[in-house]
C-alpha cells in the first residue's frame, strides 16, 4: 500500500494463491501515517507481466478498508 505524498510502502513477498481458495492479508497502518480521508493503493504483482491494483480511502469508521482481487 502506498499513498502520496509520503509514499509509505508495505510489501509482502511469497504469498501463495492456491487455485479455488481465498487468501486474506491484513496490512495495518497508524492513523498518523495514513490520516482519515487519505487515499491509498493496493497493488498485487504476480507472474512476469501480470498485476492488479485497487484504490481506497481511509474512512472515519473504525473498520478495515477491504479490497478484493481475483487471480486466475
Amino acid at each position: 500500500m502506498d499513498h502520496s505524498p509520503e509514499n509509505i510502502v508495505k510489501s509482502t513477498y511469497g504469498l501463495y494463491f492456491p487455485g479455488g481458495a481465498a487468501v486474506y492479508k491484513t496490512f495495518t497502518f497508524n492513523s498518523s501515517d495514513l490520516p482519515i480521508g487519505t487515499g491509498f493503493k493496493v497493488d498485487i504483482d504476480y507472474g512476469d507481466d501480470y498485476n492488479q491494483d485497487q484504490f481506497g480511502i481511509n474512512s472515519r469508521e473504525k473498520r478495515p478498508e477491504l479490497t478484493q482481487f481475483i487471480v486466475q
